[in-house]
């Protein structure tokens, strides 16, 4: 059940007139249902030095290959995203220190 209100973030790096970076977060929010990592998952990140943390399942349509996931206060950047079926499709996230 998508019942946990989560905001996408998609990061852009611009410049302004001066040459100066200045970079632009773009929010959207959805709807998501929490998961505990898989063991698979959790082992295969460990062994490439990330540490999964949390899953979030969201409807495919709302997931525009944002970078980073906000969700109760903290900022959780996406591994790795996987469609679960036509509907719906998992992101797999560290949680930023």
């Amino acid at each position: 059940m998508l019942d946990e209100k989560v905001t996408l973030l998609k990061l852009s790096e611009n410049r302004d007139d001066d040459g100066y970076d200045n970079p632009t977060v773009t929010e959207s929010d959805a709807f998501a249902e929490i998961e505990s990592p898989f063991r698979n998952e959790f082992y295969a990140a460990m062994q490439a030095g990330r540490k999964v943390s949390i899953t979030f399942k969201v409807v495919t349509d709302d997931y525009s290959n944002q970078e980073q996931v906000r969700y109760n206060g903290k900022i959780y950047t996406v591994i790795r995203s996987h469609p679960v079926d036509r509907i719906y499709s998992r992101l797999i996230c560290e949680v930023l220190d």
